[in-house]
């Protein structure tokens, strides 16, 4: 359930459109182009800031070349949102630069991963960093991303529902409708149990960039999904 709260989120507008890479005509840096030819940043990329930067520049501010050498910035990419940084940071222990939270900015960049996420040495956990070390459940809210969705213009819900609350930073204990406890839900018989799954060791990090700890839990259901999809798949494909 985290995991698919996690995608729902990137959905949601958490995520950059940036040219991570040289591809095409677009190179690494560069914002996504519009139908006119120019390009414009994307609202969660309008609200990153390069400290290490004079002036602390937001990216809109950097040339395609600076925003280039920014990706792999490290600790001093932030996310400059002010709900983030007014109620975001102040909930964590470690993560944050100058009163900020940290984007995942490694040297070299991860594709799929790198200025998507939050950085992995956020603590607690937080369900948008690239990794699920298992630590971080849905069902104790969304943490931080509340507070990023606000900053991209979401409106939060912070009055009571069938489904509970979202404040900024989410600490809700009913984040799914029923009030769950836990992460695996009881819907048709028992919890399926679950293995550990290492992440991908090639830079792409598999499934978009959103991987698995080693240790963490993996939902054998995916196995099933991903079986059947193969068997449609060759289904169709004889048919035509």
């Amino acid at each position: 359930m985290s995991t698919v709260a996690h995608e729902l989120i990137h959905g949601l507008g958490f995520v950059s459109l940036v040219a991570l890479d040289d591809a095409g005509a677009d190179r690494a840096g560069q914002f996504p182009r519009s139908p006119s030819g120019a390009r414009y940043a994307d609202i969660y990329s309008s609200l990153i800031r390069d400290l290490s930067f004079a002036g602390q520049p937001l990216w809109p501010e950097l040339s395609d070349a600076q925003r280039r050498g920014s990706l792999t910035h490290g600790p001093d990419v932030v996310f400059a949102g002010k709900s983030t940084v007014a109620y975001g940071a102040p909930e964590l222990v470690a993560g944050t630069t100058q009163g900020r939270v940290r984007v995942f900015a490694p040297d070299p960049v991860v594709r799929a991963s790198s200025i998507s996420h939050w950085d992995t040495s956020l603590t607690p956990d937080q369900i948008m960093e690239p990794v699920a070390s298992g630590a971080e459940r849905v069902t104790r809210g969304i943490g931080l991303s509340a507070c990023a969705l606000q900053d991209i213009g979401w409106t939060l819900n912070t009055g009571w529902t069938l489904i509970g609350m979202t404040r900024c930073p989410d600490r809700s204990q009913q984040a799914i409708a029923g009030g769950s406890a836990a992460d695996y839900v009881t819907v048709e018989g028992p919890a399926i149990s679950a293995g550990g799954a290492a992440p991908a060791a090639s830079g792409d990090n598999g499934g978009g960039g959103c991987t698995l700890a080693p240790g963490a839990r993996f939902d054998p259901v995916w196995l099933l999904l991903l079986a059947a999809a193969i068997v449609a798949l060759r289904r169709r494909r004889h048919r035509a």
